[in-house]
């Protein structure tokens, strides 16, 4: 209980600004201390400490949602203040494609456009690779189902997003 406490004799408030709330894989966020009235600082992500000055920065190398909380103090042991922000870290690339036949007949080609941006990219068929390529073809040897699928990375390889797609192969009657 608070009651139990002691008083406050030299309050503070703990703020800060952060450079970007959402920011790409692989990019830093600056955090700059408006605290008023503290002298001592603790910097967590998710709980955990990672910096201990006035100001921080922390680069974001895995995308989802972090919790940064500032803790401040000053010299009298009863006053501490915390403050937070969420940031969000996505992956910039977003694999897609299409296709020059979405209903293709068994011995027949099919060519498929990369739609996802500036990467590195990975093409499947079932499971297997067929190509390392921005776009590519493939010659559908028979009747069935297919999946086909694309992995797209980022140019400085700090992430990647696949898309799937099934491709229907039917019999000329």
């Amino acid at each position: 209980s608070k009651a139990c406490l002691l008083p406050c004799l030299n309050p503070l408030t703990a703020s800060f600004s952060a450079s970007s709330l959402k920011v790409d894989v692989g990019k830093t966020v600056n955090f700059t201390n408006t605290s008023v009235n503290a002298s001592n600082y603790q910097w967590l992500k998710d709980g955990i400490l990672f910096e201990s000055g006035e100001n921080a920065a922390l680069k974001f190398n895995t995308a989802g949602g972090y919790n940064i909380t500032l803790v401040a103090s000053n010299s009298d042991a009863a006053c501490t203040e915390t403050f937070g922000v969420a940031i969000e870290v996505i992956c910039p690339i977003k694999a897609n494609f299409s296709v020059s036949d979405p209903t293709p007949l068994a011995g027949s080609t099919v060519n498929f456009f990369n739609a996802s941006g500036p990467g590195f990219y990975e093409w499947f068929v079932n499971g297997t690779r067929i190509a390392n390529s921005t776009n590519t073809a493939y010659l559908f040897p028979a009747v069935g189902e297919y999946n086909v699928s694309l992995v797209a990375e980022t140019l400085l390889e700090t992430c990647s997003d696949t898309f799937s797609r099934t491709l229907k192969v039917f019999c000329l009657d």
